[in-house]
């Protein structure tokens, strides 16, 4: 994410995420590292508009990036240009960046989900079950 102006507007979309604690915990945390980070909520349940409206409407904007939640992680994709391999897998996005004219969307759980457990149980046999 290349920020201008040394600013950068990022976004969480989702439903009822009114209380999120995500803007005030994100720009915080930016802060800290001299960053100038500006955290919007698009909560659906208040614009009203089809989520691929709300992701173009954001590249529109100038956001740099959002990050996606609940229920709308499987919607998102369609919207997009290109899916990273973690996001490609599950068909489902948490994080979308937006580089140049490319909205690229990502699944951070996955990997870091992965990594967790490896560090948590770095004993255990790992193995691949297919369903």
């Amino acid at each position: 994410m290349a920020a201008r102006d040394g600013r950068f507007l990022v976004g969480l979309i989702g439903s009822s995420i009114g209380t999120s604690l995500s803007p005030a915990l994100h720009e915080r945390e930016a802060g800290k590292f001299g960053l100038a980070y500006q955290y919007r909520l698009l909560d659906q349940n208040e614009l009203e508009v089809p989520v691929g409206e709300v992701v173009a409407a954001a590249r529109l904007a100038g956001f740099d990036g959002l990050n996606i939640t609940h229920p709308v992680r499987q919607l998102v994709p369609a919207h997009l240009d290109a899916l990273s391999p973690d996001a490609a897998a599950p068909a489902a996005v948490n994080t979308v960046v937006f580089t140049g004219q490319e909205a690229i969307g990502h699944n951070t759980d996955l990997p870091g989900f992965a990594r967790g457990l490896t560090a948590g149980l770095p004993d255990a046999a790992g193995r691949r079950r297919n369903r």
